[in-house]
């Protein structure tokens, strides 16, 4: 298996333009009706910024915490390290006043902040306590949306097997309480997204259609952007390079007309990717920096280590190869550091060819041994199978 044309590198985040009807496709967003209509920007209008922090002054109670909840969501993909104050007093104030049913949303929604930050690990137990509190509300629906939100930060450890199982228990206990179209379309998607992964490519596109089926009918732009670009991910592994770039060119300015700044970042990085392999090197680093660029302005560490990799790949492809071992060195470091260990298998990899091309064999054959080994770990044969039963 080649690593490097494996789909989905770039972990999309799935962004909602009306924030308190999208409950559960990445992240379950804000689910309140209270007061507030239509739909939040993301493009972070001063103006209605200071509106809402004005009125969140003279406010109380549950009023008070749906308007900093709102002001969260309003910086989430736009900026998510600037959302952390929000969201830290929609948590003090849900616990301030005993309201269970807050509470656990606003539990969610720190799980959702420490997935937008690439703290996936320490996601997965806020999530668990998130399922535990809806359970005991007898709101299963929400349980639904946590599980999802839960596999989709065990996707990006690299946790296959439990993603799978988790997006199919949801998928099943969704069916069984007739959830909506909508919900059911987002397991459709994740599901995709991880047969995609493996390269199950037919299967990923049997999931995504009929994801798309119901997002047309909805007429859900920004879900339909996703799923083009999902898609597109899929051909790139298997190897329609120009049909792939065609498809991730399309959605960029939608992208840049919304602010999505970390997805612009990953059509970049995988525009860049695709130009790499069709030995146009100077033009696609001139895309890996356009995406390391914003990565590392808007705190997405997870995206910020992919493109120090692909950069460090492209040096190895140039023959550069000290200047390839001091990008790889800081990737794997970010990759250790957020517990992304499928991303980690390509680090290890262009560590190890690295090192190779200086003539430190020694070296070289090391981490190629870790590769393998992390390789066989997540992606191994044994692993697909039982993926598959599934």
């Amino acid at each position: 298996m080649n690593l490097l044309n494996v789909p989905m590198i770039v972990p999309f985040s799935k962004r909602f333009s009306d924030v308190h009807a999208k409950v559960d496709k990445l992240y379950l967003l804000l689910i309140v009706a209270i007061g507030l209509s239509g739909q939040l920007s993301h493009s972070q209008n001063q103006k209605r910024v200071d509106s809402l922090l004005q009125a969140a002054s003279k406010q109380t109670d549950t009023t008070q915490i749906i308007t900093y909840a709102t002001l969260w969501a309003e910086y989430l993909f736009v900026d998510p390290l600037a959302s952390k104050p929000y969201l830290d007093s929609t948590m003090v104030l849900a616990k301030r006043l005993g309201n269970k049913e807050f509470i656990a949303r606003t539990t969610n929604y720190s799980g959702v902040y420490h997935n937008m930050t690439s703290q996936y690990e320490k996601s997965i137990p806020i999530y668990d306590e998130v399922i535990e509190m809806y359970k005991a509300l007898g709101d299963m629906t929400q349980v639904c949306a946590a599980m999802n939100n839960k596999a989709n930060s065990l996707r990006s450890l690299g946790r296959y097997n439990e993603c799978l199982e988790t997006h199919m228990e949801s998928l099943k206990l969704k069916e069984e309480i007739g959830d909506t179209e909508e919900s059911i379309a987002a397991s459709y998607w994740n599901i995709g997204n991880i047969q995609g992964d493996i390269e199950n490519f037919e299967i990923s596109n049997t999931y995504y259609n009929k994801a798309k089926v119901i997002y047309e009918k909805m007429d859900s732009k920004d879900d339909l952007a996703s799923i083009k670009v999902n898609m597109a991910l899929n051909l790139k592994g298997q190897k329609e390079y120009e049909e792939a770039k065609s498809l991730l060119l399309e959605v960029e300015p939608y992208y840049i007309e919304k602010n999505y700044n970390n997805d612009l970042a990953g059509i970049y990085d995988n525009v860049g990717w695709i130009l790499a392999q069709q030995d146009s090197l100077e033009l696609a680093e001139n895309y890996y920096n356009k995406s390391l660029e914003i990565s590392r302005q808007y705190g997405e560490t997870s995206l910020i280590g992919l493109n120090l990799r692909h950069l460090g790949e492209l040096y190895n492809k140039k023959g550069e190869y000290r200047k390839a071992l001091q990008y790889m060195k800081d990737a794997l470091q970010i990759s250790e550091e957020t517990g992304t260990r499928k991303k980690m298998i390509g680090d290890l990899l262009e560590m190890s060819k690295a090192y190779a091309g200086l003539g430190r064999y020694k070296k070289a054959y090391e981490y190629h041994i870790d590769y393998h080994k992390l390789h066989d770990e997540i992606l191994g044969e044994e692993n697909i199978k039982k993926m598959n039963e599934l």
